[in-house]
């Protein structure tokens, strides 16, 4: 190669080399201030949904309380747990007609309210009278329950063939001992209706949550029917 073709190409280098360089650093700073912003967009998303789960969540917990200090349903548990809760019970009939149904109804996130007998776990009365005379001794919500309000995480329930979360709360006697408990299950779609408002989502964009098994906890944008049954595996997750 002649001189002056080597001069050429040396001054082409020169000039082209420092263009590539800062190419690629401003490339590269593009890329990282990208990720910067997606982790923050999700971090901002975490702040505002979980603010959102924790007042549904405490507001669950605070009609459920309530419910369990009106003065009847305190008088009919009692009752209840000293007669060993004859179930078909003319007390057992207007606790769940006059108090429990009526709750649900007004809740609209209950699945099933139920109380149990303190003692063994004993369902004396449910808005879902199958669940009736059945044993929930082993539970933890009910475990718990027995000593103050408790909130069990997010788990399948057989009876709905889908997922739910357990609020459950003591129901106190004249003694100020625990004569049952009361408990709701409530419906995971909420959660997944709080995850889908509040912004707008990119086409590939969607919010859900999952367990620490890596099933799906609320329902996905894209698919139907994912919760408890349909994992993912992912490097973010």
């Amino acid at each position: 190669m002649k001189l002056w073709q080597r001069l050429v190409v040396y001054g082409l280098w020169i000039a082209v080399l420092p263009v590539l360089v800062i190419g690629f650093l401003a490339f590269n700073l593009g890329r990282e201030e990208l990720k910067t912003d997606a982790i923050r967009h999700l971090q901002e998303i975490n702040i505002l949904k979980k603010a959102e789960f924790d007042r549904w969540m405490e507001d669950s917990a605070d009609n459920l309380r309530e419910a369990a200090q009106r003065p009847l349903v305190r008088k009919y548990a009692a009752e209840l747990d000293a007669t060993a809760g004859v179930i078909g019970s003319e007390i057992l009939t207007s606790l769940r007609n006059d108090h429990l149904l009526p709750i649900l109804d007004e809740e609209g996130t209950f699945l099933e309210l139920l109380l149990l007998r303190a003692s063994d776990g004993l369902v004396l009365v449910s808005t879902d009278q199958a669940q009736e005379g059945k044993y929930r001794q082993n539970e933890a919500y009910f475990l718990e329950g027995r000593r103050q309000t408790t909130i069990q995480n997010s788990y399948y329930l057989p009876s709905y063939g889908q997922g739910g979360i357990t609020i459950a709360t003591p129901i106190y006697g004249q003694d100020g001992e625990a004569v049952a408990v009361l408990a709701a299950h409530l419906d995971l779609s909420e959660l997944s209706h709080i995850l889908a408002q509040g912004h707008s989502l990119s086409d590939s964009e969607e919010t859900y949550v999952v367990n620490t098994s890596n099933l799906f906890v609320s329902e996905s944008r894209f698919e139907r029917g994912y919760p408890f049954k349909q994992s993912i595996h992912t490097v973010g997750l």
